[in-house]
């Protein structure tokens, strides 16, 4: 988990890349320090996120190169893993919250690595399936909330037949993991499917018999 003191600059003077990276910060709480690449770079800042090629090898700080047509998730993942001190993470645990509407959450040792939620099954494998193969990791765990029925079925079938068999997959009790203030998650729907998901990750599950 990062501290309030940035350790992380972002140093672009395109408008599109500093949007992408920033929405791509924000959304794993990760604090960042904004620089012109022509600035200095201060002592205490780790890592730099830049689009100019000329900050590369500058400094004591690791510099991460975007292209602004990429996705942001990669670059900004590896920017954390550095300042986390580790070349790949100790566990893997993507938490879902199933039904006609999936809440899908992916940590990294406890941190936020992705956030969303998917209408349709499928896809909600394939990104599921696309993260674990692209994430370096000792354990990789997929917990599901038991109380969706067919939805939840489906997505433990495709799970099954795409992921390695070395990655675990769990069914997690669902009690209480959508009990959540509908004031303030009022017109919020995804957002309260990712945050039972949350809550489903965190918690100890039952072993689903793998048939791949």
């Amino acid at each position: 988990m990062l501290t309030m003191v940035e350790e992380i600059a972002v140093a672009t003077t395109s408008g599109k890349a500093y949007y992408r990276l920033a929405d791509e910060l924000k959304k794993r709480h990760a604090t960042f320090l904004s620089l012109r690449p022509a600035e200095n770079v201060p002592p205490h800042i780790k890592v730099v996120i830049t689009t100019d090629r000329t900050l590369e090898g500058s400094g004591n700080a690791k510099i991460f190169i975007y292209d602004e047509n990429d996705d942001p998730v990669h670059v900004v993942e590896d920017a954390l893993r550095v300042l986390s001190g580790k070349n790949k993470y100790d566990e893997i645990v993507v938490g879902v919250d199933p039904g006609k509407r999936l809440g899908v959450v992916i940590l990294g040792d406890g941190s936020l690595i992705k956030s969303e939620n998917y209408s349709d099954v499928e896809k909600a494998a394939e990104t599921i399936s696309q993260k674990l193969t692209e994430i370096k990791a000792d354990r990789k765990i997929v917990k599901i909330g038991d109380g969706a029925g067919k939805h939840g079925q489906v997505l433990v079938k495709v799970l099954d037949e795409t992921l390695p068999s070395d990655i675990v997959l769990e069914y997690v009790k669902e009690d209480k993991t959508t009990k959540i203030d509908e004031k303030y998650l009022k017109h919020r729907r995804g957002l309260r499917d990712e945050m039972a998901a949350t809550k489903i990750s965190a918690r100890a599950g039952r072993r689903i018999k793998r048939q791949s």
